[in-house]
């Protein structure tokens, strides 16, 4: 159950709480999704969290030509400032503040994109109801939503979600569940009652040569009248430590069309990290990010 403790030489609680209905599958989700550079592109880029009252920038470049930095500014307080700028400063650039207090996170974000701009006012916490339930909300120009759950049991949670178009008039909702408990998790979700997103993760260790491999295996579903011709949607996948080099991860994943991918992410020197990845097209992918 969740529970709260004080920071080493600071009031600031820090808070272990249920999860927020938007993540519900996010364990899943990230192994599906996380780790698989792009086929046919290189991204360099700078991942550094500093300490706390100082500004550190983080530059990222890509193959396409895009080039940005994060500057950053992280306060003691719990707070903290991010701006994104790009070559274009005057055309493109992106400010977001955040603050946490007692389990509550607000941010505010505001975006120029050429002639455009944009707006983001979040909110999202998890200790409401004695850090048995989430909340989080989420207001843009075009949209509002909004997305709740409780704990109904150990390690299980209920929860819904809607996604309000304002120029449509038109509302999404969603409702849902998840178990999660020792590494494993599944998630069961509809929108609409038109369509149903099933998931679900888990993991298992052996050893292998004297080193202990552990392995993640996950499944996504989706299905329902709401996909019309495009029938059942499957998707597998699995991460592992590297048997040869325990401190290095291999994942794959595939789909119902045979479409598949592998990636390699090895851990390098100086807190440097490559990631490789290679499609059902025998196409490359690599990232190499510093943090």
């Amino acid at each position: 159950m969740s529970h709260s403790q004080s920071a080493k030489g600071s009031a600031v609680k820090v808070y272990t709480t249920p999860s927020l209905f938007k993540d519900y599958n996010k364990l899943t989700k990230d192994l599906l999704a996380k780790d698989f550079p792009t086929a046919n592109k290189w991204v360099l880029e700078c991942k550094y969290k500093g300490p706390k009252d100082t500004f550190f920038i983080n530059p990222k470049a890509s193959s396409d030509g895009k080039i940005s930095a994060e500057i950053e500014y992280v306060a003691a307080c719990n707070g903290g400032l991010k701006v994104t700028v790009t070559p274009e400063i005057m055309r493109e650039i992106k400010a977001t503040a955040h603050y946490t207090i007692q389990g509550h996170k607000m941010e505010v974000a505001l975006q120029r994109l050429h002639d455009k701009y944009h707006y983001e006012v979040s909110h999202e916490t998890c200790v409401i109801l004695s850090k048995r339930a989430s909340i989080n909300e989420k207001l843009t120009p075009t949209h509002v939503e909004l997305g709740m759950g409780i704990d109904v049991a150990p390690n299980c949670q209920v929860g819904c979600g809607a996604t309000y178009d304002i120029g449509a008039n038109d509302c999404n909702w969603n409702i849902g569940c998840r178990y999660a408990g020792r590494g494993c998790e599944m998630a069961i979700r509809t929108n609409r009652l038109q369509t149903y997103h099933t998931s679900a993760s888990a993991p298992c260790s052996f050893m292998f040569n004297g080193n202990r491999c552990t392995v993640r295996a996950a499944v996504e579903v989706v299905c329902g009248r709401g996909r019309g011709d495009k029938g059942v949607a499957v998707t597998a996948g699995m991460e592992a430590t590297c048997p040869v080099h325990p401190a290095n991860t291999i994942k794959a994943r595939v789909d119902r069309d045979m479409r598949w991918v592998v990636a390699y992410i090895a851990k390098m020197a100086d807190n440097w990290t490559a990631c490789l990845s290679l499609d059902e097209n025998m196409r490359v992918g690599v990232q190499m990010t510093h943090s």
